[in-house]
């Protein structure tokens, strides 16, 4: 069978709520680009969001996955060889643009996004294009870093793209509201920057039950409020002797508007909105006067760039972020409606897909 005539098992999202397991063409190896026989692919809150009501940046049909890794199948490119293990950073950026030139990447105007604007990697092979390979999208995994592990380096990027927006330092206190796998992530991240007291927040109780068991073992973690049971506010203030917090992190879609967040900050506090909002609940209610005399910020984050990227890809590799312990479920491609469905009811922390071809060589 020839490159052209050769298929795949991927899974296409056909239109919101209708996900298919096809059999499509195989992508071939684009010019100066490479082809990767994926190796694994976890479930974003992001891909649950776009199989149930699209996405505004969604062309159907589209493969969805952004936290992707692999190997390299076919390289037309002289960094990478056949057999190589990568790690793909899902932005593939023009590297000219306004935003570029500063390094914004994740702001490019003519971004390409894995799973968003892109086919990515929910398929057995993926193709990254030159313009990939130049901006660096395929990072060199470390020879004894998992791909199960090195699947995190996109989300951890993002949540250092936020600490670092949100200055987050040696000897600040910090409040992650959602005990997700994002808010875990933060969590230990914070821990990373110097962060002195780590207090996070969720209404799930399982969650936080996760968070304070030994499978998570997320020691810095210095208190755990269960939203749905007391105040916030209260609970907030009490263990911080009514001072506030340096910086509050909200890493899920529920809170911002729900609470007053602005109140719980010290002087000169941030809080940093790290998750989008639902388009029917992201109106806010803010203080100005908190803002202004207080000095309190109100800063959003966005994606990632390659260079957060590869400094998450190393940060994991060191085991200074312990991200094994937030993988909860590992199944087959054939199994992803069950791992869409655990992620949506957040059942567990991380599902990670698993691909045949590579099952051997995943730790």
């Amino acid at each position: 069978m020839s490159a052209r005539e050769a298929k795949m098992k991927a899974a296409v999202l056909k239109e919101p709520k209708d996900l298919r397991l096809e059999k499509i063409p195989r992508p071939e190896c684009p010019p100066g680009g490479v082809l990767i026989e994926t190796a694994a692919s976890a479930i974003c809150n992001a891909d649950v969001k776009m199989v149930d009501k699209g996405h505004k940046a969604l062309d159907y049909p589209r493969i969805l996955g952004h936290e992707v890794t692999g190997k390299i199948l076919e390289s037309l490119t002289e960094q990478f060889e056949r057999g190589d293990r990568v790690q793909i950073a899902p932005g593939i950026v023009c590297g000219e643009c306004e935003f570029c030139q500063q390094g914004l990447t994740n702001n490019c105007e003519e971004i390409e996004i894995l799973g968003f604007t892109r086919d990515g990697g929910f398929a057995e092979y993926l193709s990254i294009p030159a313009k990939g390979i130049k901006t660096g999208a395929v990072n060199s995994i470390p020879d004894k870093l998992s791909f199960s592990r090195a699947v995190f380096s996109e989300p951890l990027a993002c949540c250092i793209n936020g600490l670092d927006l949100a200055r987050v330092k040696q000897g600040d206190s910090v409040l992650i509201i959602g005990a997700g796998p994002i808010g875990c992530l933060q969590a230990m991240l914070a821990e990373t920057y110097g962060a002195k007291k780590i207090i996070m927040a969720d209404r799930l109780e399982r969650r936080l039950e996760f968070v304070d068991s030994e499978k998570a073992a997320l020691t810095k973690v210095d208190c755990l409020i269960n939203t749905g049971r007391e105040s916030l506010n209260r609970a907030v203030m009490k263990e911080t002797a009514d001072r506030g917090v340096d910086v509050i992190i909200l890493a899920c879609r529920q809170g911002a508007a729900a609470y007053p967040l602005p109140e719980l900050l010290k002087f000169r506090g941030r809080i940093l909105l790290f998750s989008g909002l639902p388009a029917e609940d992201a109106a806010l209610e803010v203080d100005g006067n908190l803002l202004h005399y207080g000095e309190k910020a109100l800063i959003g984050a966005y994606g990632c760039t390659a260079e957060q990227n590869q400094k998450a890809l190393k940060l994991i590799a060191e085991g200074k972020i312990a991200v094994d312990r937030l993988i909860t479920d590992e199944i087959p491609l054939e199994q992803i409606s069950q791992g869409i469905k655990k992620a949506r009811n957040k059942i567990g922390m991380k599902t990670i897909i698993q691909f045949e071809h590579q099952k051997g060589e995943i730790i």
